[in-house]
């Protein structure tokens, strides 16, 4: 008994140590990043074949219509930073996969004249795959 206790205590701590106690993930099982300062649009980040794809959600992670919507995304040092390729479609804007460790900048634009909000992430392709968990 003491055996199976202590498994489990294992289990939760390692799964606890993965994902981080402030990540979540969304319906796709990709990581969630908050892309307004109300909580209103929230973005699904999940890395596939190659590249990583953002889609928008509501607070209830059902799908925002992007519309005039713009994304920009750069990584690097501050020293050196690179500005990423946006790809915009009607569901999603997708850009190249960053180097693991690298503080990935998002900045979410209501349209083209808005002020963005910016979120900031460590990359660490770990937490933009398709993950099993259940959150």
């Amino acid at each position: 008994m003491k055996k199976l206790i202590a498994l489990a205590a294992f289990i939760l701590t390692s799964t606890f140590a993965l994902a981080g106690p402030d990540v979540e993930f969304g319906p796709n099982k990709g990581r969630i990043v908050e892309l307004s300062a109300d909580k209103s649009v929230r973005g699904e980040v999940t890395l596939k074949e190659g590249k990583l794809h953002v889609t928008l959600l509501d607070k209830d992670k059902k799908p925002v219509e992007i519309g005039k919507k713009e994304l920009i995304v750069s990584t690097g040092t501050r020293e050196k930073v690179a500005k990423l390729e946006v790809t915009k479609t009607e569901k999603a804007f997708s850009f190249p996969e960053a180097t693991k460790g690298q503080m990935l900048v998002i900045q979410l634009k209501a349209d083209a004249e808005a002020k963005p909000f910016t979120a900031r992430v460590v990359y660490d392709a770990h937490f933009f795959e398709a993950h099993s968990h259940a959150h």
